[in-house]
């Protein structure tokens, strides 16, 4: 699989702060936005910080809800879709609430949801993320996530 790591960073290494309101931060990220939108990868990766800063704005589910539910064991795919927002959340502590991204931005929005748990996820996280449709993949190493990315999803190239 080929993966591009594409981001706009200020000088310290940081992702988001008010670096990103100065015009430069501003030209930066239109011009990121405008690679995300053209780009013929078939999937977007980020980091949990990130997803939820962007898209899940923070939400929590009531896990309580999903606490005796039984999954079955290993990996969960949704059906199919053209183009996925790739998550690195070890613990799915992430509230999506819909199996696919929520935004008006084409390079983002629409896109379906894939968690990249560690075996160490709850339950209760791996339940919820059925109910509502969200794919994910269990990996306890990245060569094992790209491996997975790529024969579940058919994911060759990703952002």
């Amino acid at each position: 699989m080929l993966t591009i790591c594409h981001m706009v960073i200020s000088l310290d290494g940081r992702t988001t702060g008010d670096f990103l309101t100065t015009p430069q931060g501003l030209a930066a990220a239109e011009h990121y936005y405008e690679i995300n939108r053209t780009d013929p990868a078939q999937a977007y990766a980020c980091g949990r910080t990130t997803m939820e800063g962007s898209f899940t704005g923070g939400h929590q589910p009531d896990w309580a809800a999903f606490e005796s539910a039984s999954v079955p064991a290993g990996d969960f795919v949704a059906p199919l879709a053209p183009r996925y927002a790739v998550c690195f959340d070890r613990l799915g502590r992430l509230g999506w609430q819909t199996g696919t991204v929520q935004d008006a931005d084409p390079g983002y929005g629409g896109a379906h949801v894939v968690e990249v748990l560690s075996p160490a996820a709850p339950t209760a996280a791996l339940a919820y993320y059925r109910s509502i449709g969200v794919s994910y993949i269990v990996a306890a190493t990245l060569p094992q996530a790209l491996e997975k990315l790529q024969s579940h999803f058919g994911i060759t190239r990703m952002l």
